[in-house]
């Protein structure tokens, strides 16, 4: 009798010890596998230890020319040919990115650089948080037929008619300025535009100097050839510098650049 009871308590003892034991390592698991909290990125290592698809928050590095192409996979609802410049004024530490936006006669692109790689249409370029800088607007119209609407909406004139006193430019090519209301214009063509810098009657030498550095930046870089013309503004005393040309029917128009000579960068890579 005594033989069957110590048998047992040897059992019992042993059965204690296994449930003890699982216990234990029950816990020492819950203590490696620690849960990730709500909204926290698991790592690759968490990936495979869960077994669960985690999709990937980090965005691509892209370059200029991959971006640009991606932002015309956004524009998908144009009848007409979408067109870009195939590149853009930023510095080699700046990432390229856009809103878009568009509808069967239209499209409106507006380009950011910022610090960090940002995805297209990402909701953080519509917000006061992210860091990020405006480069341009371009927004595009497909008059159909009605290109004799297009063409005035460009504007083009003929300087050399309009008259008014002549100024030298440089590499032959002659000014016209024009003042009033305290504004003073300095104008003048190449080919088939029209192009105009304007600046106050207080400081007159701004508008030439920056007409000069135009025309000088313009022998070396070819604007686009608009049918039927284009038209370009530039300012020596404030950001506001745009163009606007047409090609038959669609009027392109350049908007919301810092820099006159940013803004030349940009139209002369239209081709």
């Amino acid at each position: 009798m005594k033989k069957r009871i110590y048998i047992s308590s040897v059992i019992l003892s042993l059965g204690l010890l296994s449930a003890c034991s699982a216990e234990t390592e029950t816990e020492k698991t819950s203590i490696e596998q620690p849960s990730k909290s709500e909204g926290e990125t698991l790592t690759v290592q968490d990936q495979e230890s869960n077994g669960e698809q985690i999709a990937s928050e980090q965005i691509d590095d892209l370059t200029q020319e991959e971006v640009l192409s991606a932002i015309k996979d956004q524009i998908s609802t144009t009848n007409f040919d979408i067109v870009l410049p195939d590149k853009l004024p930023i510095t080699t530490d700046q990432h390229l990115t856009a809103t878009t936006s568009s509808e069967s006669t239209t499209y409106q692109i507006t380009f950011f650089v910022t610090d960090e790689p940002v995805s297209i249409n990402n909701a953080a370029l519509l917000d006061g948080h992210t860091k990020k800088e405006k480069l341009a607007t371009l927004l595009v119209i497909d008059y159909k037929d009605q290109e004799g609407q297009a063409e005035t909406k460009v504007a083009f004139e003929d300087y050399a008619k309009v008259g008014g006193e002549e100024v030298d430019l440089g590499h032959g090519i002659t000014g016209y300025q024009d003042a009033g209301v305290g504004n003073l214009w300095t104008s003048w063509n190449e080919g088939r535009w029209s192009l105009a810098t304007h600046t106050s009657i207080e400081q007159p030498e701004k508008g030439v100097d920056l007409g000069r550095r135009a025309v000088d930046y313009l022998e070396t870089h070819r604007l686009p050839i608009p049918k039927q013309h284009g038209s370009i503004k530039l300012d020596a005393t404030s950001e506001n510098h745009y163009a606007i040309w047409a090609k038959g029917s669609v009027v392109y128009e350049l908007s919301e650049v810092q820099s006159a000579m940013d803004l030349l960068e940009i139209v002369v890579h239209f081709q």
